[in-house]
């Protein structure tokens, strides 16, 4: 119940700094695509997640809304309290000129990445949930020659340590 309630406010923070953004939304849910939901009344697609690890989930998210026609997708979690408007304006205008923009994270990973095209590679054997999960990204996009973008460092909420620095996230 403890973990619901901070999820719970962290997808609502997710919601506010989605709201005001003219963009469309793809929604991809876990388990299940609910009959109510905070996040339906933005939506305009709606997926459920492939098993398997985060980096296969992430490039089914891009590789969908590529086959869509879409030629900028950035991908967010519900993880981030830091997570603004603003900021995902930032990345959307940088994908103007750079072929990905990354948002890092203060433990090693990132809260948000946006491609102009699918780049598999990014997202296999990442060793997820690690503090090399950002460094080893970088080192592809490097490697693969490909120009971006660096976004404003953020915390993102793993752990219980985490919520330390957010105590208005915690019930």
């Amino acid at each position: 119940e403890f973990a619901l309630k901070i999820y719970t406010k962290l997808r609502a923070i997710t919601v506010e700094a989605l709201k005001p953004l003219d963009a469309d939304i793809a929604v991809w849910y876990s388990d299940t695509i609910p009959d109510e939901d905070v996040f339906l009344p933005y939506a305009s697609s709606l997926w459920l997640q492939p098993e398997g690890d985060l980096g296969l989930k992430m490039n089914t998210a891009f590789c969908q809304g590529f086959i869509e026609g879409y030629r900028r997708i950035i991908l967010i979690g519900t993880d981030c309290p830091e997570l603004t408007s603003a900021s995902l304006v930032t990345a959307a205008a940088q994908l103007d000129s750079h072929k990905a923009v990354i948002g890092p994270a203060k433990d090693g990973g990132y809260y948000l990445i946006g491609l102009r095209s699918p780049q598999p590679a990014l997202f296999e054997s990442i060793p997820w949930s690690t503090r090399d999960v950002l460094n080893t990204t970088l080192a592809r996009l490097d490697a693969s020659g490909t120009n971006y973008a660096m976004l404003e460092v953020f915390s993102d909420i793993d752990t219980l340590e985490d919520l330390e620095h957010f105590n208005f996230l915690i019930p």
